[in-house]
């Protein structure tokens, strides 16, 4: 062989790897994103989110209990604005997007159609019974005395 014919042999060897090595780093992570159950975060720019504190002691919660907007978003990073009109800038990982408790009186009338009579629940009876079995009953309450 010709020195010029090795180096394009070469060449081609390197450039045969480099893509072997590239499909077996795919075929790698997407068995460790399978194996850890990792999912793309969903959050965009005007979500509502809740912003993730420093753990000062275990009685205090993950979150703050302010709720942020978002901003903007660029790849991982997410700027956030608070109420006061304060901005942050944090890692997706760190926020968490906030959903609404469907109890509450803005998602109810969502939830009903206006034509149909919403139903009350009838109250239960506080009687306590027999299939009751959490419920101790006194000697007093089940001779009548008082």
């Amino acid at each position: 062989m010709k020195p010029c014919q090795i180096l394009i042999v070469q060449k081609f060897q390197k450039v045969e790897a480099a893509e072997q090595d590239k499909a077996n780093k795919e075929k790698g992570a997407q068995y460790v994103d399978k194996k850890r159950n990792a999912k793309s975060s969903d959050i965009q720019e005007g979500d509502t989110v809740l912003l993730q504190q420093p753990r000062q002691n275990k009685l205090t919660t993950t979150y703050k209990p302010e709720l942020y907007t978002v901003t903007s978003r660029n790849g991982s990073e997410v700027t956030v604005q608070s109420p006061d009109g304060v901005e942050y800038r944090r890692n997706v990982a760190h926020v968490k997007k906030y959903v609404s408790s469907p109890g509450s009186l803005s998602d109810s009338a969502d939830l009903h159609d206006s034509s149909e009579p919403v139903q009350k629940r009838e109250p239960q009876n506080s009687e306590p019974t027999a299939t009751n079995r959490n419920c101790r009953l006194s000697s007093r309450s089940l001779f009548g005395r008082s």
